[in-house]
C-alpha cells in the first residue's frame, strides 16, 4: 500500500514537471528557430503534430531534452531521488544500498521526463483533467468543523 501511495505521488511530481514543459515549450515561437519551416505557432503545436504524424521529430527532440534537462536540474537533491525511482535508469541500477551519483539521477529523470513529455504530445490528457478540474471545482462547497476550523472540501 505503501510503495503504492509513494509511486502516485511521484507520478503526480513528473506530471506537474510535464505540463511545465508544455508551458515552456507554448511560449517559444516556432520563428525564433532555425531551419524549420512551420506553419504552427509555438513548438509544442509543431511537435505534437510531428509526433501524432508519426514522423521523426527528430529536431525537437533535442529541444525538449533541454527543456526537461533545465527543470531537472532544478530540483532538490530529494525531489531528484525520487524522481529517480520510478526511472528506466533505476530498474537497471545494480546498487540497491545507495543511489547512483547525482548526474546519472539527472540524465535519467531528463530521459524518463522526455519520454512523460512525449507521451503527453502523443496523447494529450493534460489539458483534458485541467479542464475537468475545473468542472469538479464548481460542485464542490467547503464544510467547516467547529472544534478545529479546518477545511475540508466536499463533492
Amino acid at each position: 500500500m505503501f510503495e503504492n501511495r509513494t509511486r502516485l505521488i511521484i507520478q503526480e511530481k513528473y506530471l506537474e514537471l510535464v505540463r511545465q514543459a508544455v508551458d515552456v515549450l507554448k511560449a517559444i515561437p516556432t520563428t525564433q528557430l532555425q531551419d524549420i519551416g512551420s506553419t504552427y505557432d509555438n513548438v509544442w503545436e509543431a511537435f505534437t503534430q510531428e509526433v501524432q504524424r508519426e514522423e521523426d521529430a527528430i529536431y525537437f527532440s533535442g529541444l525538449i531534452t533541454d527543456v526537461c534537462r533545465q527543470m531537472v536540474q532544478t530540483l532538490s537533491i530529494t525531489e531528484l531521488q525520487l524522481l529517480w525511482l520510478i526511472s528506466d535508469g533505476c530498474f537497471d541500477w545494480d546498487d540497491d544500498e545507495e543511489f547512483p551519483e547525482i548526474e546519472q539521477m539527472v540524465t535519467d529523470v531528463t530521459d524518463e521526463l522526455s519520454s512523460w513529455v512525449e507521451q503527453e504530445a502523443e496523447e494529450p490528457e493534460l489539458e483534458e483533467d485541467f479542464y475537468d478540474d475545473e468542472e469538479d471545482d464548481e460542485d464542490f462547497e467547503v464544510e467547516y468543523y467547529e472544534e478545529d476550523h479546518s477545511h475540508k472540501r466536499k463533492h
